[in-house]
Parts: C-alpha cells; structure tokens; sequence
C-alpha cells in the first residue's frame, strides 16, 4: 500500500443495515472451458467458471447461491444501460489469475456490486484483476499474491499478500447497493 498511513484518526462511519435472507435457484450454470455464457438477470443456484471460460452478466440484478470462477476464469460485465448487482447467497471466489473485466475498462468499476452474506473467506486468487464493489460484512476479504483490484471493499477484514495493486475506484466512491430489486 503506497500513502501514508495514521493511527488514531477518527473516520465517519458508513452504515451497513444488515443484508436480509438472500434468494437463489435451482437453476445451476456452468461455464465450460474456453466457451463463453451469457446470462440475463435473474435467480441462479451455483454457478461456476471453468478455466478459460468467460460468464457474461449484463446491467441488472443477478441472485446466486454461490459463483466461483476457477483459475483463469472471467466474468465480463456489461454496463451500458446502468449497474450489475451481483447477490450471493453464500460465496463468491475468485481463482488464480481470475479476470474481470467491462465493456468500459476499469471506468467501470463503479458500476460493478457484489453483495453477499458468506462468513467464510472471500479468495481473490494470485495474480487475478478484480474491478468492482464488495459488501462482505460477515467475512474476510484475502487477496493472494500479485492481485490487482479496483474498487471498494466492505469487510470483517481485508488482507492482501505483498504485491498486490489496490485502487480505488475513479471519482467518488459509490455507496453500497445491497440487495436492490
């Protein structure tokens, strides 16, 4: 982390109200490797991304039970007609070299919400490039080694191995959306 830092300085603080019971499907979903899904928004079971693979989520509102991507995954958001609100019921993880990425580059970022009520440790895997906002009040946020994020993190605790390359998000940062309609 570059900047300096201070111990002892008062901050405002940012009220989370609790995130309600979360909905998810029976529908599960995944991506094969190297093959590209697309899914609408929607209510959604497990899903995960296999090596190579790319899952595409457009501007909406999504509800998982759990989505991983394994290493090398991605998921490509696409952000033209407002945000991608992602839900999760229980986990989010991101493997080894996992990528986000927008039709806006990292522009947007601040477009991207992942909301979940896992207690488990949310992986961001070494050398993956996350973009976005993450709600993770009940848990641990770890990134590994050489990840590269943009965006805000909202968490137990936030630890991330040497190497890492944190952002925030371009301009001000977004209030968090949690659980939006």
């Amino acid at each position: 982390v570059q900047g300096r830092m201070r111990d002892g300085v008062r901050i405002r603080s940012l009220d989370i109200t609790a995130l309600p019971p979360a909905r998810s499907g029976r529908r599960h979903e995944v991506v094969r490797r190297r093959q590209h899904t697309v899914l609408a928004p929607g209510t959604y079971g497990r899903v995960t991304v296999q090596p190579g693979g790319v899952l595409e989520l457009s501007s909406g509102v999504y509800y998982f039970e759990r989505l991983q991507t394994d290493r090398e995954g991605e998921i490509y958001f696409d952000t033209r007609r407002g945000p991608v609100i992602v839900n999760l019921a229980e986990d989010l993880s991101f493997g080894d070299y996992s990528t986000i990425n927008t039709d806006r580059g990292e522009a947007g970022s601040s477009e991207i919400y992942f909301n979940t009520r896992q207690s488990r440790t949310l992986r961001i895997g070494r050398g993956s490039r996350v973009l976005g906002s993450i709600l993770a009040p009940y848990a641990d946020v770890r990134g590994e080694g050489n990840v590269t994020f943009r965006g805000s993190i909202i968490a137990q605790d936030i630890i991330f191995q040497s190497g890492a390359k944190l952002e925030s998000h371009r301009g001000e940062s977004p209030r968090p959306r949690a659980w939006q309609r």
